[in-house]
């Protein structure tokens, strides 16, 4: 080849590698709103158009909406509608000031109305699942089984169970009114907001050496406290356990695996599945709690309650009582946002020892046993022996 055409050749293959690294990293101009212009690769003004397209929203509703609003007011909405769109009722967005009233009531510490709420799906509105002894819902007259229709005037049908959570609690002192269905009748209730000192863990024991643990939650202070609950039983001569829990919503992962493994020997504890990716499974250490064993679920024993139910019920470790628990089998995780709030959603399901999602099913208990009766609020422990045909149930089932 002469050398005039390789130096042409040469040249014109360096022309073409430029231009098509020009094409691939091409940059345009952004002019923003305010005057600042960048400098950006294709990709990114691809994304940056579309934050253009919600500042400019939210400036439009800024300077024209009859509704006056901020445009951080603006932007929570607009991270709030992402988690709606979901269609997930377990999922939640939380400013950063709404997420430290859920760290304290994971401590137990918090202002609010002393109730227990969580989503039927059944009826699809929100319901009163239990009401701690004493509370302002107990003093305003709020009562297990009351759906939540409003809070303070906001229709409860768009938000999530988080978000409603997070209307109803406040400062301490201030009121909150919620419109209540009860049977075919709505009222409204005006309920003051106190600080809740919430019990997770009331032990007691009954004729016969058979200890009581009312779970009423899983927090994240739970396991400490059902582990002195446990102890305390044990000095007094402790020969069978019942853990109740009735009513218990659920609440930390670590806590009742953590619990579950006092129970049980070995094994699997429950398996968690993502949408993409292996599971992960949680699997108990050896040495158990070797004394019968009755577990009391009902209806509104959800999440966290059902994973330590099933466990036990797969595992032969104990006896379920009660009446078929509530059906939650999903797995919500909390993200941290780098500019602040912090996102809740549904990221898998659970199973348990045997490969059952309890996911709209619950769990089935070994012997059903209904009230005849229910106490006021949750105060299960206000009922004698003779009123509990549960708790009777669960007696019988350990002696």
């Amino acid at each position: 080849m002469p050398r005039s055409r390789a130096i042409f050749y040469i040249i014109a293959i360096s022309v073409a590698s430029a231009i098509t690294a020009v094409l691939l990293t091409i940059r345009f101009y952004s002019r923003w709103p305010d005057g600042d212009v960048a400098l950006l690769s294709t990709s990114q003004y691809a994304e940056l158009a579309e934050l253009r397209r919600l500042r400019e929203l939210s400036d439009i509703i800024e300077d024209k909406a009859f509704t006056a609003r901020t445009r951080e007011e603006n932007y929570t909405s607009a991270a709030q509608g992402m988690i709606q769109g979901l269609d997930d009722h377990y999922a939640a967005y939380y400013t950063n000031e709404q997420y430290v009233r859920i760290e304290e009531r994971q401590r137990g510490e918090y202002s609010g109305i002393g109730a227990t709420i969580e989503y039927d799906p059944d009826s699809n509105a929100f319901s009163i699942v239990s009401i701690a002894p004493g509370s302002p819902s107990e003093e305003a007259g709020l009562q297990v089984g009351d759906f939540i229709v409003a809070v303070d005037g906001y229709d409860c049908a768009s938000l999530t169970q988080d978000e409603l959570v997070a209307h109803v609690r406040g400062e301490e002192g201030s009121k909150v009114v919620l419109s209540i269905a009860r049977g075919a009748h709505t009222q409204d209730i005006t309920i003051t907001r106190a600080a809740i000192a919430s019990e997770h863990v009331k032990p007691r024991m009954l004729e016969d050496g058979i200890g009581v643990i009312r779970l009423m939650d899983f927090s994240s202070i739970s396991l400490d406290e059902f582990n002195t609950a446990l102890d305390g039983l044990k000095s007094e001569g402790m020969t069978a356990l019942i853990i109740d829990l009735r009513d218990n919503p659920g609440g930390n992962l670590e806590t009742v695996v953590g619990i579950a493994d006092i129970i049980l020997d070995s094994g699997t504890i429950l398996t968690i599945r993502p949408r993409e990716g292996e599971p992960t499974v949680y699997s108990a250490k050896p040495g158990k709690l070797d004394l019968p064993l009755a577990i009391i679920i009902n209806e509104n024993s959800a999440s966290a309650s059902e994973v330590l139910a099933g466990a036990v019920q797969d595992h032969g470790a104990g006896t379920i009582v009660g009446e078929r628990s509530f059906g939650k089998g999903s797995v919500q995780t909390t993200y941290p946002l780098k500019e602040g709030g912090w996102a809740k959603f549904t990221t898998a399901v659970y199973f348990t020892p045997s490969g059952r999602s309890v996911q709209d099913e619950g769990i089935v208990p070994d012997v059903e046993a209904r009230l005849t009766s229910k106490p006021d609020g949750s105060n299960y422990e206000d009922l004698s022996i003779e009123e509990d045909q549960q708790l009777q149930a669960a007696v019988a089932a350990v002696s």
